[in-house]
């Protein structure tokens, strides 16, 4: 695969999976073989989660079935409106753990770009 353009996201929650985008191109001259190459691509994927011990869910469903004159754990009872705002709440409080108390989003990764320098700050 190029090494020098490649993209790894979390892409989507799923009825039954978190999908994960993986985006890479094969430099082979022929379909055939760039098939085989990222079916081989996909089957390292597989080994390294199994030797890191990463599990992968495949889909399944489970049924759970409750009376209904027995509460639902965790249930709040909250009014849609408080549950919006404990949802508000919740979700700032994580952006503000991951990305800095103000809140700016990070600026793109570029592998092309040179690295910069610790004295680049400024600029």
């Amino acid at each position: 695969t190029r090494k020098d353009y490649y993209h790894v996201y979390l892409n989507a929650f799923s009825a039954s999976s978190l999908d994960i985008l993986l985006y890479a191109f094969v430099e082979t001259p022929e379909w055939g073989t760039e098939l085989r190459e990222k079916h081989r691509q996909f089957l390292d994927v597989l080994r390294l989660a199994e030797a890191l011990g990463v599990e992968f869910a495949f889909p399944t469903q489970t049924l759970y079935m409750r009376n209904e004159e027995t509460p639902v754990k965790g249930a709040t009872g909250d009014a849609p409106d408080t549950a919006m705002d404990r949802g508000r709440d919740e979700a700032r409080r994580i952006v503000r753990e991951f990305l800095g108390d103000d809140g700016t989003v990070p600026p793109p990764v570029n592998f092309n770009a040179p690295p910069r320098d610790a004295g680049d700050e400024g600029e």
